[in-house]
C-alpha cells in the first residue's frame, strides 16, 4: 500500500518530469511561427524538428532558426531543399519553383543568404 508520503512524491515527480518533456520551443522566424515539434535547447528549437506557420520547415534548427540541412515549403508551394544558415538559404541546395499552368522550375546550385 502507499503511504500518503510517496503518493505526494509520485504526483511532484509525474508533474516535474511532464513538464521537462513538454517544452514550449519558440522558432524564431516569423513565418514558421505556430506549431513546432521536436527538439529544444532553453526554449527555442534546437536539433531536428518541425515548424508549421505561414510557411513550413522541417529539419535541423539552432537557437530558433533553420540551420544545417532542412527543407523549407513557401505558402505559394515553392520549396527549397538544402543548407542554411541562420534561417538564411546558404550552400548546396535544390529551388522548385511552381509555376501554375506551366512547368514547374527547378533551379540547383550554391545559396548564399
Amino acid at each position: 500500500m502507499i503511504t500518503k508520503n510517496a503518493f505526494l512524491i509520485l504526483i511532484s515527480s509525474f508533474f516535474f518530469y511532464s513538464e521537462i518533456f513538454s517544452q514550449n520551443c519558440k522558432v524564431e522566424k516569423e513565418e514558421l511561427k505556430g506549431t513546432y515539434t521536436g527538439d529544444c535547447k532553453k526554449g527555442k528549437a534546437n536539433g531536428k524538428g518541425k515548424a508549421t506557420g505561414t510557411d513550413s520547415y522541417e529539419g535541423d534548427f539552432v537557437s530558433g532558426l533553420p540551420h544545417g540541412k532542412g527543407s523549407y515549403a513557401w505558402k505559394n508551394g515553392d520549396v527549397y531543399t538544402g543548407e542554411f544558415i541562420k534561417g538564411l538559404k546558404d550552400g548546396e541546395g535544390k529551388m522548385i519553383i511552381k509555376r501554375p499552368g506551366n512547368t514547374d522550375s527547378l533551379i540547383e546550385g550554391y545559396w548564399q543568404n
